[in-house]
């Protein structure tokens, strides 16, 4: 069975979904590895679970900002909306 593909939409923008720069945009916010490790996977297994084919770009980050707060703090989820 064929894995379906993940795009990010950011208004005419599809991009593929891919875990590695998610690791890294939440490493760079000051995200301990492993945690960004499974923040990544987590929000993966989340889309896919739901079925989703696209996912908007300001869900993903919302998801990301609010995972980012719970596992490392709110000083971690503000860097990580700072970021472009």
């Amino acid at each position: 069975m064929k894995r379906r593909e993940l795009r990010v939409v950011e208004g005419t923008k599809r991009f593929p979904f891919a875990i590695g720069p998610l690791v890294e945009a939440l490493q760079a916010a000051g995200v301990p590895t492993d945690d960004a490790m499974r923040i990544a996977v987590d929000v993966e297994r989340h889309y896919r679970h739901r079925g989703d084919r696209t996912i908007a770009i300001d869900d993903l980050m919302g998801r990301l900002v609010r995972l980012a707060a719970a596992e490392a703090g709110v000083e971690a989820a503000q860097a990580l909306e700072r970021q472009t």
